[in-house]
């Protein structure tokens, strides 16, 4: 199994897990938590989909931009998308100096 389908089977497995979760007897801080991760998972569960049937350089580079925004590794972003690492490095916001 790829990383990408492990990091794809994280999370629908949290999605899944999540749509039983006992929302309303969480405590705020842990409900917003909670929240958050499940944005997150929605987010790579979409990102992968899309890098998976799109194929496309154009469509690829777009998902490793989002991977990017995300925080994602630029290893994840290359097994992902098939990019190489100097396209995805190059993706990336140049830091000021």
């Amino acid at each position: 199994m790829s990383l990408a389908e492990e990091i794809y089977k994280e999370a629908c497995d949290y999605l899944e897990t999540a749509a039983t979760a006992e929302v309303e007897k969480m405590e705020p801080a842990e409900r917003e938590l909670h929240e958050s991760y499940l944005e997150y998972y929605k987010n790579i569960k979409k990102e992968i989909e899309t890098a998976q049937k799109g194929g496309r350089e154009e469509k690829r580079t777009e998902v490793a931009k989002r991977f990017i925004k995300n925080g994602m590794s630029t290893e994840l972003i290359m097994k992902s998308t098939g990019l190489r690492q100097k396209e995805v490095e190059d993706l990336r916001p140049k830091k000021k100096k």
